[in-house]
């Protein structure tokens, strides 16, 4: 995952209407014990990845344009309260439980969110529960996957078409129109390959212009994004986020 997000970052660099790079992998780039590089030359990009050896990772981090070399994961990254850990070393609280990393419990003592156990979050110097479904006061937060809506925590994407929300990600399908209701999203008219514009349909009587972006492939080409009411969208995004 972290050489997924690793990648696609520099993808959003080029921003039309920049030419797009053509990109190409050359693992012959790569010296001595270096597991990653990323060459940018002209208009082109050349990446070179390979595999460490048993409990070492290559640390891909957004933008290190230098080559990196295998190490070892808790050495650069620790793990908060609730992820995988093989050992107290690879967690943040220094404590691994059963798998997974442990984190103060409730009405505990913190001075930052990660202090605490998942479902928690530290106010005023103790670990606290987070807002499901209720209204929510000064500094308090809204649990994961809940978003907070006028004065209310609610479930991201419970609220159906045609009544008000606040934020488009209380909506169903994740898109408020300009009278403050949760409505169908925007849809992509049209899209062709090395596209220069992309249209998107709001409503049945309004249009709407967007910006290509570049992809990853050894072509150069440029690609519309769906919109948030195109088949499926909001689904998957919905799939993601709750």
């Amino acid at each position: 995952m972290r050489i997924i997000t690793f990648i696609l970052s520099f993808a959003f660099i080029f921003s039309f209407p920049t030419h797009c790079p053509v990109y190409s992998c050359d693992s012959n780039i790569l010296t001595g014990e270096n597991c990653s590089k990323i060459n940018f030359e002209s208009e082109n990009v050349t990446i070179a990845l390979k595999g460490c050896k048993e409990d070492l990772v290559c640390d891909v981090s957004p933008f290190n344009l230098q080559e990196t070399s295998c190490s070892l994961y808790y050495t650069t990254t620790k793990f908060y309260p609730g992820e995988y850990c093989r050992n107290e070393t690879e967690c943040y609280s220094g404590i691994c439980e059963n798998g997974k990393c442990k984190g103060q419990e409730e009405d505990k003592d913190c001075t930052k969110d990660i202090d605490c156990d998942p479902g928690l979050y530290c106010l005023e110097k103790f670990c606290k529960k987070a807002i499901v479904n209720d209204i929510y006061g000064k500094n308090q937060k809204c649990a994961a996957n809940y978003v907070k809506n006028d004065n209310r925590c609610v479930k991201i994407g419970s609220i159906d078409n045609d009544k008000p929300a606040s934020v488009s990600g209380a909506c169903r399908s994740l898109y408020i129109n300009s009278k403050g209701l949760c409505s169908e999203g925007p849809k992509l008219i049209k899209s062709e390959s090395n596209s220069t514009k992309c249209q998107y349909q709001v409503s049945e009587t309004e249009k709407e212009d967007g910006d290509p972006v570049c992809g990853m492939s050894k072509s150069g080409e440029s690609y519309c994004n769906p919109g948030v009411g195109d088949i499926d969208f909001a689904s998957v995004l919905l799939g993601i986020l709750v």
